[in-house]
């Protein structure tokens, strides 16, 4: 079992409405290790332990996983976002990386990781994402370490970012068991409350695949995220204009009558959907 720092809150929460404690670099103890690829990764010290004895867990199993990433400074964030709004844009860069300030890997609790299939390492985003399979059998392994899946399916109107199968947090083994065996995020685990279920209804388009109407939809529910005090009801697809229309209803914590208002969104020149505003109803 892992010897817990005292003094390192292990449920702190660092997302897009909360970011990261001033002192946090004073209530950490880290380590550096190097990976595969020859680059040096820094994580909190506990959180490491429990990494390895989950990556030893799966070799037995013939399944290799190695760090890619754990603890970052803001700068180092700062220029991933910038990297990533060069390639991507925007808008996709909003879904996976935080801005500097409010990233979880701040707190070196946050581990990506990356897989190594048949003596070749597999690093890349979009190249992890179609081993599904191996990813489901190491998700099944990381409670029993302390670790949480921390961007699951379908839920970023809560945590703000979209699936990643590699970034999983050390939250302790109880909250682990806890937020894994209620099918919790970190934020309703920490809140005591889970969200509502949003209805989500993407209509019939005769102009979009429903793959790129879900990819609309999870830009919003993205943003959404970092909406403080309000609580997602629906969103409905409600065609073309001049723009690609979504309609959402929500609620607040001070008011529980349903609010409405139309986000706007357009493809950019280089293929890419942006959000271009939004529109309370009156």
């Amino acid at each position: 079992m892992e010897t817990e720092n005292r003094k390192t809150d292990y449920l702190i929460l660092v997302n897009k409405q909360n970011p990261l404690p001033d002192d946090w670099s004073e209530r950490i103890d880290t380590v550096h290790c190097t990976n595969s690829l020859g680059m040096d990764v820094e994580a909190e010290i506990t959180a490491y332990e429990a990494y390895l004895k989950l990556k030893e867990d799966l070799e037995n199993d013939d399944i290799i996983v190695d760090l890619d990433s754990a603890l970052r400074s803001k700068e180092i964030q700062e220029q991933i976002a910038a990297d990533f709004t060069k390639e991507y844009g925007e808008e996709y860069t909003a879904k996976i990386v935080a801005v500097p300030g409010y990233s979880e890997h701040h707190t070196g609790l946050a581990l990506d990781l990356y897989l190594n299939v048949n003596g070749e390492d597999i690093y890349f985003n979009f190249e992890m994402m179609e081993y599904a399979p191996l990813w489901e059998k190491i998700h099944q392994r990381i409670t029993d370490y302390g670790f949480i899946l921390r961007y699951p399916r379908e839920r970023e109107h809560i945590t703000g970012y979209v699936y990643e199968p590699w970034h999983i947090r050390y939250v302790g083994c109880e909250a682990a068991r806890e937020i894994h065996d209620q099918k919790l995020t970190l934020e309703e685990y920490l809140k005591g409350e889970r969200e509502y279920v949003p209805l989500i209804d993407y209509g019939h388009s005769e102009l979009y695949t429903a793959e790129e109407l879900r990819e609309m939809a999870i830009l919003i529910k993205c943003r959404f995220a970092a909406w403080r005090g309000c609580h997602l009801r629906s969103l409905a697809y409600a065609g073309n204009g001049e723009k690609t229309v979504f309609v959402m209803k929500y609620v607040t914590d001070t008011d529980s009558e349903e609010k409405e208002g139309s986000w706007f969104l357009r493809k950019t020149t280089r293929g890419d959907w942006v959000i271009d505003r939004y529109l309370a109803s009156e």
